[in-house]
Order: structure tokens, then C-alpha cells, then sequence
């Protein structure tokens, strides 16, 4: 189950979502591997596929997920090093 934080004033849709999902990965929330279930997910989070198709695309540019457009599936990506992670 994920934590959902509150949105901030003035915080955009991809931004917001951005920043949960970044959370729930980085604390194991979202276990490596884990598959992320678009529709729940935009539900639980009160935003629309958009916005959650675009922090998805920035998460996989840093590697924090992984896309696979063959099977139509996004998973959580294995953590191997620790960095700075600016949300």
C-alpha cells in the first residue's frame, strides 16, 4: 500500500505524482519489480492518465522504473545505488 502526502499549493498534477511515486519507491513501498497499476493509481492519487504518464516517463529516465511498451507494463526498477534525488 502506498502513503499518499497531501498535494502542496500550487503543485502541478505531474509534480505531485512525481513526488509520491518517488517516495513510495525510495521506502519500498513500490517493491522492485512491482508492477504499477496505471488506473489505481491515478484513482488513489485524484489525477488523470496524463499527468501519471508523464512522471511515469521521467521516472524511467531515472531509472526508477522500467517500461516495457512490448507487453504494455511499467515495474518499479532495482535500486543499486544511492544518490541525490531532487522530487
Amino acid at each position: 500500500m502506498i502513503t499518499i502526502s497531501e498535494r502542496r499549493e500550487h503543485e502541478s498534477a505531474k509534480s505531485f505524482v512525481l513526488r509520491v511515486l518517488i517516495d513510495n519507491i525510495i521506502n519500498t513501498r513500490l517493491e522492485p519489480g512491482e508492477k504499477l497499476n496505471e488506473p489505481e493509481l491515478c484513482e488513489q492519487l485524484g489525477v488523470s492518465r496524463t499527468p501519471f504518464r508523464e512522471a511515469e516517463l521521467e521516472l524511467a529516465q531515472r531509472r526508477l522504473i522500467e517500461i516495457r511498451p512490448k507487453i504494455r507494463k511499467h515495474f518499479v526498477s532495482e535500486i543499486t545505488a544511492v544518490g541525490k534525488l531532487e522530487c
